[in-house]
């Protein structure tokens, strides 16, 4: 039995005839576009890369949302300090056990 020749027990490493031994024969001028291995193609990488780093980037500035308007909030309804710390504090803790579900 050789080196070449599949067992019974495994498959051959190769998908296709086109990457078994002597294909470097068929040619170098016609070179074929390459995949990656997991089947997904180069672009929708990308495009999924992008999408999620748009979401992540939601999320983060979402987490600001009472602290950028904090004063307004305390003008408004006519808080110190103090409430609107707890009011903070409330926010953080949602955001926790909201993680934690």
């Amino acid at each position: 039995m050789s080196l070449g020749e599949p067992t019974p027990d495994s498959a051959p490493f190769f998908s296709d005839e086109s990457e078994a031994e002597g294909s470097e024969e068929q040619g170098g001028a016609q070179r074929q576009q390459e995949e990656s291995a997991s089947g997904v193609s180069k672009v929708r990488a990308l495009l999924t890369v992008f999408i999620l780093c748009y979401i992540n980037l939601l999320n983060y500035m979402d987490r600001f949302t009472v602290a950028g308007v904090l004063p307004d909030i305390e003008h408004y309804f006519g808080i110190d300090d103090g409430k609107s710390g707890l009011l903070q504090t409330g926010e953080k803790m949602k955001r926790a056990v909201k993680w934690l579900l």
